[in-house]
């Protein structure tokens, strides 16, 4: 997704199963990047939903 000031949030499910998440900006340069447990997998995908309701 892109949120309104042009950054892109990508998101990645490596071969085990951990999820990964980007944000690239306008440059396609990663700006921030991070992985969650399998735990706190659902956490993640609560926070992507927010932030695609309140940021793009």
């Amino acid at each position: 997704m892109t949120l309104r000031d042009g950054t892109t949030v990508k998101t990645w499910k490596n071969p085990a199963g951990v999820d990964h998440i980007f944000l690239v900006n306008s440059d396609n340069q990663i700006i921030y990047g991070a992985y969650v447990g399998w735990i706190h997998s659902q956490g993640l995908q609560k926070a992507i939903a927010k932030i695609r309701r309140d940021f793009s």
